[in-house]
């Protein structure tokens, strides 16, 4: 009997294409996540998601020659791309029984009838705490619940019921009879009811330590969540997000000219001047004839997290535009965030901007 050659697996043909969580220059957030969720099936909420600064699988085991092709797609709706080489599988053969002969090649398929490139949906996953669908993470973008732990901490009294039946069923009918009498000896110990707790209080405790103290990631979707209500033009979630002892002050300055500090102001001010530009930006947008665009860009430098995870101090650099030249806002702002509970709020807030337009 003859031999053949099994075929080579070299996965160093194909790669990974990722998502990296930001816009290529030029393209607002905004219009990227309308054109990713175009071309990825998704709506415009998850789409954005994908905007956030995490990276995101789009397809694994992409062939390398149709890469150029997804790349360009991505390209053109304005998103940054990552590509991931492949470990190789080294090569798997059998003993040819005629080492004269030699191997003939596989044919290979002809890239003129490859179909055009269709994105393979994003990975998600459902939090298990707030049921919000989301990219595969490991904290939820909603809630911040630790998913992997909590679907452990679920699974755990399931498993510690099943237990116990399943050696149930494998015993003998004379150990079966025994099992009462050896409860009655132990006086009836309600050992099940007190596993379960056992596991609940770990699971709780899990979660509790797990939220006790702030982590970067959280920071970034604090931030992010802020971007999406500075968006979406809605100034009562951008209210939400101050501590009630917030402070804040900025100094500006318009065309070179310095406009001086503002003076100190609470969270029920900074609420009202929230609510008053976006009031202002409408009523600019409805005597132009229109809805006024806003694009709004910001840049993290940098996450100074304290000692205890209670708080964090937070650097970063931002641009607002609206109606594309005729209001701009550029400036820098060095803020510190909380912890309060499970949620992260805002505390204080140093800035400086410079105002602009046509």
């Amino acid at each position: 009997m003859t031999d053949t050659a099994l075929p080579t697996l070299n996965l160093n043909d194909s790669v990974t294409l990722c998502l990296t969580g930001r816009t290529l220059p030029g393209h607002a957030p905004e219009t990227v996540a309308a054109g990713l969720a175009k071309l990825l099936k998704l709506d415009e909420a998850r789409a954005l998601a994908l905007l956030a600064g995490q990276e995101t699988v789009i397809k694994r085991a992409l062939p390398r020659e149709q890469l150029a092709r997804y790349q360009q797609l991505l390209a053109d709706a304005g998103a940054e791309t990552r590509v991931r080489e492949e470990a190789a599988v080294a090569e798997v053969s059998a003993p040819a029984a005629n080492p004269a002969t030699p191997a003939v090649a596989a044919p290979q398929p002809s890239t003129a009838s490859q179909p055009g490139p269709s994105v393979a949906p994003v990975e998600t996953v459902t939090c298990p705490a707030c049921q919000c669908v989301q990219p595969r993470r490991t904290l939820c973008r909603d809630c911040g619940v630790d998913m992997p732990r909590m679907r452990a901490a679920q699974a755990a009294p399931r498993e510690a019921e099943r237990g116990p039946a399943t050696q149930g069923a494998r015993s003998s009918a004379g150990a079966r009879q025994a099992a009462p009498r050896e409860e009655s000896e132990r006086g009836g110990l309600p050992w099940k009811p007190i596993a379960v707790g056992v596991v609940l209080c770990v699971a709780a405790a899990l979660f509790w330590v797990q939220h006790s103290k702030l982590t970067e990631e959280r920071v970034y979707d604090f931030y992010n969540e802020g971007m999406r209500a500075t968006l979406k033009r809605d100034p009562e979630a951008l209210c939400a997000q101050l501590a009630d002892d917030f402070r804040g002050s900025s100094t500006a300055s318009a065309a070179g000219v310095d406009l001086g500090a503002q003076e100190e102001v609470n969270k029920t001010q900074a609420c009202h001047g929230m609510r008053e530009l976006y009031a202002s930006i409408e009523k600019i947008g409805e005597a132009m004839g229109g809805e006024m665009h806003i694009q709004y860009n910001r840049d993290i430098e940098h996450v100074d997290i304290a000692a205890d995870g209670q708080s964090a101090q937070v650097q970063y650099s931002y641009f607002l535009g609206v109606g594309g030249s005729v209001m701009q806002f550029r400036g820098e702002a060095t803020e510190t965030v909380v912890r309060s509970g499970t949620k992260i709020l805002l505390q204080r807030a140093e800035s400086t901007v410079n105002i602009s337009g046509g």
